[in-house]
C-alpha cells in the first residue's frame, strides 16, 4: 500500500535527508559535483519555501507505514508540478513510483487540477522512460529541459 503523507515541520529534517541523498545521486549521474549550502549539506534552493509558501506541497511516500521516499510538488495554475520525486534505492522495480505517481493523480484532481507534470534533464533517459511508463508525454523541450504532462480527467 501507497499513502502520500504531508511532511510537517517537525519531520522536516527527515526530508532534508532523503532529498540530500536524491541530489548526490543526481549529481553523480549528471557527472557533476555537488552544490553545498554553508554547512555542508547539498543545496536545495526552495527547501524552506514548502513550508511558507501556499503553492508547495511536500509529501513522504510511504510503502507500507514506512517512508519509501518523498515527492515535492508546486502547484502552478491548473497544474500540479513535480518538482521532484525520489524513491530510494531499495524500494526501486517494484513500483513504488508508478503507484505514487497515481495517487498524487488523484490528490491533484481532488484539488481541482487538470494536469501533472514533470520537468526532466534531456540527459536524463531513464527519468524521461519513467515518466512516459507512467503515461506523461512530451510537451516541449527548451534549454536541455523536456516537459511532460500527464492530463488529469475529471472523475465522472
Amino acid at each position: 500500500m501507497i499513502a502520500l503523507v504531508e511532511v510537517t515541520q517537525a519531520r522536516r529534517d527527515e526530508l532534508r535527508r532523503e532529498l540530500s541523498e536524491y541530489l548526490v545521486e543526481l549529481a553523480e549521474n549528471e557527472g557533476v559535483s555537488v552544490t553545498r549550502s554553508p554547512n555542508g549539506e547539498p543545496a536545495y534552493r526552495w527547501f524552506d519555501d514548502y513550508w511558507l509558501s501556499d503553492d508547495r506541497l511536500p509529501f513522504f511516500i510511504e510503502v507500507e507505514g514506512v517512508v519509501g521516499g518523498f515527492c515535492l510538488i508546486r502547484m502552478l495554475d491548473s497544474a500540479w508540478n513535480i518538482a521532484e520525486l525520489g524513491v530510494r534505492p531499495e524500494q526501486r522495480r517494484q513500483r513504488v513510483g508508478l503507484r505514487a505517481v497515481g495517487a498524487l493523480a488523484n490528490q491533484a484532481r481532488s484539488s481541482g487540477a487538470d494536469h501533472l507534470r514533470a520537468d526532466v534533464h534531456d540527459w536524463n533517459e531513464p527519468a524521461l522512460r519513467f515518466w512516459t511508463a507512467c503515461g506523461f508525454h512530451r510537451v516541449q523541450t527548451a534549454d536541455g529541459i523536456i516537459q511532460t504532462q500527464f492530463p488529469l480527467e475529471p472523475r465522472g
